[in-house]
């Protein structure tokens, strides 16, 4: 469920930088100032950096005891009978605590490292797309000119024909 959750937001974001980059060209953005809007606006990224201090507070839990519990239950029997009871219970977490933080400062540890992971995968994919729109920019170009140079030659005909060349043609011809 992450990866499509993933996947989506990267396709979510690509989806709008696709359409700055393709404008990028025109006002003058870099590649990699749309890497830097991409990892500065993508939401599953937001998300990712509040893990941080959630990390961070797991690791704080971690080191403290565990909070004694305590229960009540009151019935009422059948026969007028009133049954109560209070249950206290204070856990000894013998040997527990410190494999609980170590647990706990390794997921601290390795949270950052995700969250860099992602960037790193977020902004590759931001270059892959610019460059396909880069690439199709330039094949658009390549394919406009050989249409402006027929173009081109068509309005010098046209002219070398309302100019008189009609009759140098017939002269030709005849």
């Amino acid at each position: 469920m992450r990866r499509v959750k993933s996947a989506f937001s990267v396709a979510l974001c690509l989806g709008g930088l696709s359409a700055l980059a393709s404008t990028a060209h025109a006002q003058g953005v870099t590649i990699e100032q749309l890497v830097a809007l991409a990892l500065e606006e993508a939401p599953e990224l937001k998300v990712a950096r509040t893990e941080i201090g959630v990390a961070s507070g797991q690791v704080t839990q971690a080191a403290l005891r565990p909070n004694p519990l305590f229960s009540s239950a009151h019935e009422h029997e059948p026969g007028g009978m009133m049954i109560t009871g209070a249950d206290v219970e204070w856990p000894l977490d013998l040997f527990r605590r410190p494999a609980r933080g170590a647990v706990a400062q390794r997921m601290a540890d390795v949270t950052p490292m995700s969250i860099r992971d992602r960037e790193r995968l977020l902004a590759s994919a931001v270059r892959e797309q610019a460059g396909r729109v880069l690439a199709a920019r330039r094949n658009l170009e390549l394919t406009n000119e050989p249409l402006t140079a027929a173009r081109r030659t068509r309005d010098l005909l046209d002219r070398r024909v309302t100019e008189g060349g009609s009759t140098k043609l017939d002269a030709n011809l005849a």
